[in-house]
């Protein structure tokens, strides 16, 4: 059944706390709408069954994800330790970033929380795995600068810190 809604335009998704979120083309959207609302539970598990749990990681095992990135670029890069400390660090922002997505729903920035128009759209960040997180052009740096602030504190209260 998801197959063939989605063959025919549909996008479905997940939002939490276990809501379908879903778009598609007006016949399309007409024909499924009900369809989705009826099936609603089974839908929930196919679609969780599809996204891999992201694991919670605890301190250990930031510190190793970081001492294993550093040890790789120092002897496989053959870069100073001081550098190599650097790229394992912001390897791990970026995987702190990747294990903690943002979702927001279409129609609205999730930084200034306004809607889209022709002059100011709205473009969606992220994957279809883990959702979109949808902002304006304008918006996008500031909101990315806030996320990455986000992982910078997570990961200093985990002990690791800034090695940028």
């Amino acid at each position: 059944m998801l197959q063939q809604a989605q063959a025919e335009g549909m996008r479905l998704w997940l939002t939490p706390p276990d809501r379908i979120n879903f778009r598609g083309p007006q016949p399309a959207a007409a024909k499924w709408t009900p369809i989705l609302k009826r099936h609603k539970p089974e839908i929930i598990a196919l679609l969780k069954a599809n996204t891999e749990p992201v694991a919670d990681w605890q301190a250990d095992d930031w510190r190793t994800y970081f001492d294993e990135r550093a040890a790789v670029a120092e002897f496989d890069g053959a870069i100073p330790r001081i550098q190599a400390e650097q790229q394992a660090y912001r390897c791990c922002v970026a995987e702190w970033l990747c294990r903690n997505p943002v979702m927001s729903e279409p129609g609205q920035c999730a930084w200034c929380q306004r809607g889209g128009t022709d002059r100011l759209p709205l473009l969606p960040h992220g994957d279809t795995t883990h959702g979109h997180t949808w902002l304006h052009g304008e918006c996008w740096s500031a909101w990315w600068a806030q996320r990455r602030q986000a992982a910078i504190a997570a990961l200093a209260g985990l002990g690791i810190g800034g090695k940028e």
